[in-house]
């Protein structure tokens, strides 16, 4: 019985692939150039060229993991979908205002980044939940055509919505999704809730146009890569039933449906994996304290860990 995994990490500049047979302990690794334009085929290139060296197929593989950069290089790259916000009357400035804590408060020089969806493209509508989830302003779901029509015109091709306390009542995020969804098809709507239901508005509001931002690149991606996967003929040609996970920024899995859905967990998965690789290793060697370097082709990542009796704390930086 096959007991064959596969696995990949995409980069910047070159994809990393690796083959495991778990009933002869055999490793195989391949390393082949990203391809920028569908990084799914240079995906698939790095595994066939893995399993080439086990002289196995797709067709033999159990278990396929993966790892990308594509949402972190789409955020530092500004590469990701034109983005609009939908959100309470009053409170189109969320994403500029942010909230209070400032490391230099003081500084006139500092130069805040860019919010990824510009004042233009913040939206608002009449409605409104207080914190206890009731409804103290219905929703105006009359002026959500108009908002449409506006994003539409704007050349919008995801909307990210944020509401007032909808973690304790996601009711009208969930009707404003509905309604804009049918007004605007082809358009990638996410409710904040949905994402991460939490208070705070400018953190879940954040992490939802980001979720937003990126769901069409992660969409596109995962389609190519599910069906060259999947391809018997140029691709690896996988088994139908044989599960694709996908790493996320804590180190964990996600489905492949997952990442679709919320690429913002994806985000920094990339060097996840080494940590969570390298904790697992110092923890084993009895190491304390470890830094690890991933160096990549768009950006290079750092973490410092420190084990005390095998639990890990983390500090990351990226530059």
């Amino acid at each position: 019985m096959s007991q064959l995994s596969v696995a990949s990490d995409v980069g910047g500049t070159f994809t990393d692939s690796i083959a495991y047979d778990a009933a002869t302990r055999r490793i195989t690794v391949a390393k082949v150039p990203t391809t920028p334009t569908n990084r799914a085929v240079g995906t698939v290139q790095g595994l066939k060229a893995a399993l080439a060296l086990q002289e196995k197929s797709g067709a033999d593989v159990d278990y396929v993991g993966h790892g990308m950069t594509t949402t972190t290089n789409a955020v530092i790259q500004r590469t990701g979908a034109r983005t609009a916000l939908l959100c309470n009357r009053g409170f189109r400035d969320i994403l500029l205002i942010g909230r209070q804590n400032r490391p230099s408060l003081f500084d006139i020089d500092v130069v805040r980044p860019e919010p990824l969806v510009p004042r233009e493209r913040c939206f608002t509508v009449a409605g409104r939940m207080n914190a206890a989830g009731e409804e103290v302003e219905p929703l105006d779901e009359g002026a959500l055509e108009q908002i449409a029509q506006e994003m539409k015109d704007a050349g919008v091709q995801a909307v990210a919505i944020l509401f007032l306390h909808s973690y304790a009542n996601p009711s009208h995020e969930r009707r404003a999704r509905e309604k804009l969804e049918a007004l605007l098809p082809g358009v990638v709507v996410c409710a904040s809730a949905e994402v991460v239901s939490e208070f705070r508005e400018f953190e879940r509001g954040s992490t939802a146009v980001m979720n937003a931002y990126l769901r069409p690149v992660m969409e596109n991606y995962l389609r190519s890569l599910s069906h060259l996967l999947r391809d018997p003929g140029e691709g690896l040609g996988l088994g139908a039933d044989r599960p694709i996970m996908v790493i996320d920024a804590a180190g964990g899995l996600m489905t492949i449906d997952g990442a679709r859905t919320k690429p913002v967990h994806t985000v920094l998965s990339g060097p996840a994996g080494g940590v969570v690789a390298s904790a697992h290793v110092a923890g084993l060697a009895d190491i304390h304290d470890i830094i690890t370097m991933d160096i990549g082709g768009t950006s290079t990542d750092i973490f410092c860990g420190y084990r005390p009796l095998c639990k890990s704390f983390l500090t990351h930086i990226d530059v």
